[in-house]
């Protein structure tokens, strides 16, 4: 086919018909999107792309995979996440800017075993948390533990992280979801503002789930049933084999 014209030139004269060059051309762009169509069908079968995707996912070398993120629009109680399943040693969560509604609140989280159709909110949750935080010249550092609880505490609750104004950031990781073990281990750490001693506050929080068979999906809530007011949560998988 020849080149295009002269796109500053005019495809119709000044008696309103067509200029040879242009008609001419045309007729050959029809004709070679004719012979494209003929050769490559139009098609809405996505199953050989799709099949290329699951062969690509499968046969990746070890890393992070970004999975699904959450943004916060409108105020909400919970951010639930599931569909975790063997395909990843370990499930990894980011959360950002953050904020909650209600002073003394804090976001925790719950565990399921039937793929978010409910969580666990009997006390299997049994952690080690270490508080951190630096005020009047001061570093303190305190160290506790937490049994038969019922949900893993990712930030401080305790009048940590209470409005728009003080957003928060945290990283949680699970390991062991399901597959089939007795327990799974969730280990976080979080950096938030509590108000109570003007002080910005890390939260490190290992423990385990020992709530039987194997997290599938996981929820991320306001422990004092108040709402998540801005930020976003994003869930990696991460493949080490």
């Amino acid at each position: 086919m020849r080149d295009p014209l002269d796109p500053f030139s005019k495809a119709m004269n000044d008696q309103n018909r067509w200029d040879p060059e242009w008609y001419t051309w045309l007729q050959e762009l029809a004709k070679s999107v004719t012979r494209l169509e003929t050769a490559v069908p139009p098609t809405t079968d996505l199953s050989v792309i799709e099949a290329d995707i699951a062969t690509l996912q499968a046969t990746s070398p070890p890393g992070l995979v970004f999975l699904q993120r959450q943004v916060v629009t409108t105020p909400v109680t919970a951010i639930d996440f599931t569909g975790m399943d063997g395909a990843y040693d370990v499930y990894l969560f980011e959360g950002a800017n953050l904020s909650l509604d209600q002073d003394g609140a804090g976001i925790f989280l719950r565990a399921s075993l039937n793929n978010g159709a409910s969580f666990d909110t009997s006390g299997v949750y049994y952690q080690d948390l270490i508080y951190h935080y630096y005020s009047s010249g001061d570093s303190h550092a305190i160290a506790s533990s937490v049994t038969a609880s019922v949900y893993f505490q990712i930030t401080h609750g305790q009048g940590g992280t209470v409005s728009v104004a003080f957003p928060f950031d945290f990283s949680l990781k699970v390991y062991g979801a399901n597959v089939g073990a007795r327990y799974s281990t969730i280990m976080s750490e979080s950096y938030n503002y509590h108000s109570t001693i003007n002080a910005m506050m890390t939260l490190i929080n290992k423990g385990t789930y020992f709530g039987g068979g194997g997290i599938n999906a996981v929820r991320f809530l306001n422990h004092l049933g108040s709402n998540i007011v801005t930020g976003s949560i994003t869930m990696y998988g991460m493949r080490k084999t």
